[in-house]
């Protein structure tokens, strides 16, 4: 099935069962479809499609960089990470990295591993020169939807997208009954997709939120 804008809306007024205007007009149910593409749905199911590599220069002395300041669209950063060319470690482990790097050591170098933590990558050891720091797998936020005539990149994804929204909408009103029927088939659709993605992404390329 060939998944259109007006396609989706559809769905996700039968699944809801607001299929009149005078129970959700369309601009507030494309504001809803918009907001679970460009903001859930590229964590939910990391596609390809929507990543890009950035780079961003160390400043000697300075350990960390925010990531909104790289790019603010930035959603996800991935493994596998560079520092002028040299693949180092990506981690999460908050306890882990300040265990390596303790707050009250100042020692200087070359950076070895990234600390991704709230919204902030830091940095260990602390950059003792300027480097370039590549993010290999950065996952952008993708472009809203306008028009009822506009496809997803991938016709896959209209169902995810339609489910995904349904179970906001129904949610959001309390009927959280409803919304729990629904998720089984969400996740058979967001699964067939996330396995396509995954058969296409190489083994040391997965995404790490940022939140």
């Amino acid at each position: 099935m060939s998944w259109t804008v007006a396609d989706i809306k559809a769905k996700v007024r039968e699944l809801t069962g607001r299929t009149s205007t005078s129970q959700l007009s369309d601009a507030s149910l494309l504001n809803k479809i918009n907001n679970y593409y460009r903001f859930i749905f590229p964590q939910e199911v990391q596609v390809t499609e929507f990543e890009q590599t950035v780079q961003f220069d160390t400043v000697a002395g300075t350990n960390l960089k925010s990531i909104p300041d790289i790019d603010s669209q930035i959603i996800n950063v991935s493994a596998p990470v560079y520092v002028d060319g040299d693949q180092i470690n990506l981690t999460v482990d908050n306890e882990a990295f300040y265990k390596k790097y303790p707050t009250n050591v100042t020692t200087q170098g070359k950076p070895a591993d990234l600390l991704l933590y709230n919204d902030t990558i830091y940095i260990g050891p602390i950059p003792d020169d300027v480097y370039i720091i590549s993010l290999n797998s950065t996952v952008k936020t993708p472009a809203a939807f306008t028009l009822d005539t506009e496809t997803p990149d991938d016709e896959q994804w209209g169902a995810v997208i339609a489910y995904g929204v349904a179970i906001e909408i129904l949610q959001e009103s309390g009927d959280n009954s409803t919304a729990d029927e629904l998720k089984d088939l969400y996740s058979f659709h967001k699964d067939t997709t996330t396995t396509k993605q995954q058969q296409q992404r190489p083994v040391d390329q997965r995404s790490i939120p940022r939140y």
